[in-house]
């Protein structure tokens, strides 16, 4: 059962990265700042609903914890960058 497994999550990253390089693509046609921040927000929010996902002991404010803690671990460090 593993084999099949590996096959499923090579072929997933597979057509992950190759969205990921369209997405990137057109982001750097876009050289804007709205446009980066855009994505930069859309990411975090969606780091944050995956890592609250990956949480076994949930509580009521965890979603907005976990958008805090992402922001400002990563929002400070590319604003460096």
């Amino acid at each position: 059962g593993q084999e099949k497994d590996l096959v499923i999550s090579a072929v997933r990253s597979i057509v992950q990265l190759f969205l990921l390089g369209h997405a990137l693509t057109w982001i750097f046609a876009h050289n804007t700042l709205l446009v980066c921040v855009v994505v930069s927000s859309l990411m975090t929010i969606n780091s944050a609903i995956h890592s609250r996902s990956r949480v076994k002991s949930r509580y009521k404010g965890l979603l907005l914890d976990n958008l805090f803690a992402t922001v400002m671990a990563i929002w400070p460090l590319a604003i460096l960058g």
